[in-house]
């Protein structure tokens, strides 16, 4: 009998650190969602930026073709790193802490002991951990992609800006 009770406390003991762990990644899943959204927002409006930069540089008299091809990469880059956070907060299967009391009638729950019940119970909590856990993982690298794309729109844009003016430089020495 005294087994029988030790069984069930581990039972319930194990079960309840899967729903906590299940919980932490919920909580790390949202504010990585929230990251991604702020990072795609802030691209976003810096890319609107970079086009119209653009834009205006070609709507002159003596159109600026180093500003327009700087604030067009520039524009670019960002509108890619936008898209990568935006996929990485999209919306997906994530498995969530509990369970449906359906699961648990339709299982025949009745007719087993309770431990071995809430032993298969953690075996789910188990692979839902891990499929989490590839989904957060999957998503963090669209985070960093965007992020590194996003990162590196100043970069494009200067070298995008130094070259169509080396390039007119060179093309005819008087006209820059």
């Amino acid at each position: 009998m005294e087994n029988d009770e030790q069984q069930l406390q581990l039972a319930r003991t194990v079960l309840q650190q899967g729903e906590v762990k299940l919980q932490a990644q919920l909580q790390a899943a949202l504010a990585a969602d929230q990251r991604a959204m702020v990072l795609a927002g802030m691209f976003a409006t810096a890319a609107v930026a970079a086009f119209g930069l653009a834009i205006l540089a070609v709507d002159r008299e003596a159109a600026m073709w180093n500003l327009f091809s700087g604030g067009l990469a520039a524009g670019a880059c960002l509108m890619v790193g936008a898209y990568q956070c935006l996929q990485a907060a999209w919306p997906q299967e994530f498995r969530f802490p509990g369970n449906q009391p359906d699961n648990w009638w339709s299982d025949g729950v009745e007719k087993r002991p309770l431990a071995d019940s809430l032993k298969n119970q953690s075996k789910h909590y188990q692979k839902a951990i891990i499929e989490n856990r590839f989904a957060m993982e999957r998503n963090a690298k669209k985070t960093e992609v965007g992020a590194k794309w996003g990162l590196s729109a100043a970069g494009a844009g200067l070298a995008a800006a130094v070259v169509v003016q080396l390039l007119r430089t060179w093309a005819a020495p008087g006209a820059a």
